[in-house]
């Protein structure tokens, strides 16, 4: 595991003996990898919130029934200044979490091809429009989605992010299946 921060980029090489031998990251307070190593064996990526990211190493299912192992050297990097949260002081919280401000957004989450409305919190980490939006669709899936100055620029998903913009909303799309609407008086506490 490995401490960092909202901005910070986290840099993972692998150099295995065994080309069966792969890494994945996996986000704070989540079960699901925001990235899988199965295709390179390094990871550069800006991080979308704060805390421990965990780095598994594995040897595929296949290597590992024939009784195969792996030497390998990893190399760990966080590097870049963090994007704290907002004081309690600048920002009020909402009582006994780390957010200062929820909202209920159009939403299609990972896993679920439907509609609907999810909870959307938010740490303000700038009045700019510079914060981490902590999306939470059906069952216990959980987005993260860090903007900067209003422009999402990192989620902690495998499929890569894209946005528009539609007036006064950020319409963001993971991959092809998901889809979050912000708004940004979200963003900006506004």
């Amino acid at each position: 595991m490995v401490r960092a921060a909202a901005g910070q980029t986290l840099t993972v090489t692998l150099k295995p003996s065994n080309p069966q031998n792969y890494f994945s990251v996996i986000p704070p307070v989540s079960d699901l990898a925001m990235y899988v190593g199965q295709t390179a064996d390094n990871f550069t990526g800006v991080l979308p919130t704060d805390g421990d990211y965990t780095v598994r190493v594995y040897l595929m299912r296949s290597a590992a029934r024939r009784n195969e192992s792996s030497h390998y050297t990893l190399a760990v990097a966080v590097t870049g200044k963090p994007l704290p949260p907002l004081p309690a002081s600048k920002g009020v919280l909402l009582p006994g979490t780390p957010f200062h401000a929820l909202a209920q957004i159009p939403c299609m989450p990972a896993f679920d091809p439907e509609p609907q409305q999810c909870e959307a919190f938010v740490i303000h980490r700038g009045l700019d429009g510079t914060a981490t939006v902590e999306v939470h669709g059906s069952g216990n899936l959980q987005r993260r989605i860090l903007f900067v100055q209003g422009k999402p620029i990192a989620a902690d998903a495998t499929d890569p992010l894209t946005f528009s913009r539609q007036g006064d909303l950020a319409i963001v799309k993971i991959g092809a299946a998901e889809r979050y609407e912000i708004p940004d008086a979200l963003l900006t506490g506004g």
